[in-house]
């Protein structure tokens, strides 16, 4: 899931603009959280992830999370720990930079590997969504 707060205005909550690396529409969801008016829309990026995005024009930070179905239960025996060391590993390859893309909106990128899934998650400054669409897509 991916939540992001507002950018560009497109009546009321920003949704992203189509680009070449990504597709989007939008879907249905609660329209009201607290005072807030949202929107969703589900993407789907050139390299086949997708994701479902809230914009929220009153969230003062992005958050970002993806999980990937596969955890420490499913660790062949003879390489217990595979899953988590994955986990490390793709924190430091940094692939599509999004380490950098992150630290440079003063945010945090961490992950956790659970028994059967792996999640990656970070925190940043609002951006334009097409921007972390670009990096999400090289991932």
């Amino acid at each position: 899931a991916l939540l992001l707060g507002g950018t560009a205005s497109r009546s009321g909550a920003s949704l992203p603009p189509v680009g070449k690396q990504w597709t989007w529409r939008e879907i249905d969801g609660p329209r009201s959280i607290g005072n807030a008016q949202c929107r969703y829309a589900l993407v789907s990026l050139s390299n086949g992830m997708r994701c479902t995005i809230r914009a929220d024009p009153a969230a003062a930070r992005c958050e970002l999370a993806v999980t990937v179905h596969a955890g420490s239960l499913d660790d062949p025996p003879e390489f217990e720990g595979l899953a988590h060391l994955a986990e490390h590993i793709t924190v430091a390859a940094d692939p599509g930079s999004l380490g950098a893309f992150v630290s440079s909106r003063q945010g945090d990128l961490n992950a956790f590997t659970g028994e059967r899934t792996t999640s990656f998650y970070c925190q940043f400054e609002p951006c334009q969504v097409g921007d972390l669409a670009k990096g999400c897509s090289k991932m």
